[in-house]
C-alpha cells in the first residue's frame, strides 16, 4: 500500500487538472459584460481661458504730509502674470525719487522688486502687495537686506495694510 500511494496521488492530480479546463481556459470571478454603446463619456473640462486682451495699466496714488504735498505715484502694467511699471516719490522738501518695477502676479498678489536711486546710491526693495479694484494693500513689517535687496524679514507673518488708492492714469 505505501508503494501505491505516490501512484494514487499522480492519478488523482491528473484527473483534477483535466476536469478544470473549460472554454478558452479562462475563469472569471465576475462575468464580463460589454460596455453599453448608448452611454457617452463626457469629460469635466474647465472652460477655456479668456482671450488675451493685452497689457493693462493701473495707477495708484498716496498723499502724505500736512497738506498732502508729499505724493507717491505708482503706475503698474499687468501683462498676464508679469508686472512692470514705475514708482515715483515726489517730496515737497527734498529731491524726488524715481524707481522701476519688475515682478510677477499670482492671483491678486503682486511680488515685485523696486529699483531706484536715492541720495546718489542705487537701492532695491522687494514688495509684496495685494491688488484690489480700487486699492493696493502692501505687506509691512521689519525689513532686512538680503543679497543687496531690502525685503521683509518674515513675509508670511507680515500683514497687508492699505497703501494706495487707485486714480485715473495720466
Amino acid at each position: 500500500m505505501p508503494r501505491c500511494f505516490p501512484l494514487f496521488c499522480i492519478v488523482a492530480f491528473l484527473l483534477t487538472a483535466c476536469g478544470q479546463s473549460d472554454k478558452g481556459g479562462k475563469r472569471y470571478i465576475i462575468e464580463e459584460k460589454e460596455y453599453p454603446t448608448e452611454k457617452e463619456y463626457t469629460a469635466d473640462l474647465p472652460p477655456p481661458p479668456a482671450p488675451y486682451t493685452g497689457p493693462k495699466k493701473y495707477c495708484f496714488e498716496k498723499r502724505e504730509g500736512e497738506n498732502g504735498e508729499d505724493v507717491t505715484e505708482l503706475q503698474l502694467v499687468l501683462d498676464n502674470d508679469s508686472i512692470s511699471g514705475q514708482m515715483d516719490y515726489l517730496y515737497a522738501k527734498r529731491a524726488p525719487v524715481h524707481g522701476n518695477i519688475d515682478g510677477m502676479m499670482m492671483g491678486t498678489v503682486l511680488n515685485f522688486v523696486l529699483t531706484y536711486i536715492s541720495d546718489g546710491a542705487p537701492h532695491k526693495e522687494r514688495m509684496i502687495c495685494k491688488f484690489d479694484k480700487d486699492q493696493l494693500f502692501k505687506k509691512t513689517g521689519t525689513m532686512v537686506e538680503k543679497d543687496s535687496v531690502l525685503e521683509l524679514q518674515t513675509p508670511s507673518k507680515a500683514l497687508f495694510v492699505l497703501s494706495m488708492e487707485r486714480v485715473k492714469c495720466k
